[in-house]
């Protein structure tokens, strides 16, 4: 099956290709102190015990210290954008969520730089996370994502295949699993996810790994996180379980 991939070579995190999805740079200004930089994401979120107290007050706009209204648990909010101000110094950056809630717009300061939070993996797009990688001609979009996972199956061994889903690929190797080996854990870096789920094989995506020499795809389904929070972490589902429950 023929494979369209794209090749990129941009240095800055700011040109990575998200097409029209999450992710996207909306606008980017330049200043003497910092880099506002802005980006597309379109999320609804139920807001749990797990946000931080300060993210629960929304404010007017980016830097304004009023506060427009105070968010509680089981608020529904609509986010629109990820602002990210990025000094000049090289220091941490300030992120912040443009959201709606009940028909009023404000922001949230997502990630302040003076305080150390509670929540993990903070920024959603961090090292490129979800940029688009390649499109197979039969469905399949591949994004990037850095992380790792364990083979943990009822089968004694998980199929590597030489691409997504079952119906275009070959098993190119297979892979131990450790619930049948409990002796032997295996943990793979998985460094692509399709932005689709296999509907056959109970509703996962695919992940992109290497094993035993060859490089290919595994079933989700397979595999589980040794830690708290969802097994991906997604852009959106970053969101969710750091301002969720």
């Amino acid at each position: 099956m023929k494979k369209i991939t794209l090749f990129l070579f941009s240095l800055i995190f700011a040109a990575f290709i998200y097409a029209d999805e999450n992710g996207k740079v909306i606008s980017e200004t330049i200043n003497k102190n910092e880099t506002v930089l802005v980006r597309k994401h379109v999320q609804t979120v139920e807001i749990g015990e797990n946000i931080d107290d300060f993210q629960r007050e929304i404010h007017s706009g980016i830097n304004e210290k009023d506060v427009v209204f105070t968010l509680k648990e089981n608020d529904l909010i609509e986010i629109s954008e990820i602002w990210y101000l990025i000094p000049k110094n090289g220091k941490k950056s300030d992120v912040w969520l443009k959201i709606t809630f009940k028909n009023a717009t404000g922001f949230m300061h997502y990630e302040d730089s003076r305080i150390k939070t509670t929540c993990m993996s903070m920024d959603p797009y961090r090292d490129g996370t979800w940029e688009l990688l390649e499109t197979f001609d039969d469905g399949w979009t591949s994004r990037r994502i850095n992380q790792a996972l364990a083979v943990y199956s009822d089968e004694n061994e998980v199929e590597l295949r030489d691409r997504p889903g079952t119906k275009n690929s070959q098993v190119i190797g297979y892979i131990p699993s450790s619930k049948r080996n409990i002796l032997l854990q295996i943990n793979l870096e998985i460094d692509a996810v399709t932005e689709e789920t296999e509907k056959k094989k109970g509703g996962d995506h695919w992940v992109h790994t290497s094993w035993d020499g060859k490089s290919g795809w595994v079933y989700a389904g397979s595999l589980t996180a040794e830690r708290g929070g969802p097994k991906l972490w997604t852009p959106e589902n970053i969101l969710k379980w750091n301002l969720g429950w």
